[in-house]
């Protein structure tokens, strides 16, 4: 009885260093920490939003 060809070992996956998120305090959207402004202790998307300040939210 022949065997067909060794099966070849899965590469190793990569690690992948994921950036840390933050949400913005305006809009909600996730952006890169990186990426983010922040202001007393909130983070925003954009210029914008951190001007406008944090969102009411009825929650």
């Amino acid at each position: 009885m022949t065997k067909g060809p060794a099966p070849r070992p899965k590469p190793a996956t990569p690690e992948i260093d994921a950036a840390p998120m933050v949400r913005c305090a305006q809009c909600g959207v996730h952006v890169p920490r990186d990426r983010a402004l922040s202001q007393d202790q909130q983070w925003y998307c954009t210029e914008t939003h951190r001007l406008q300040g944090p969102a009411a939210r009825d929650r």
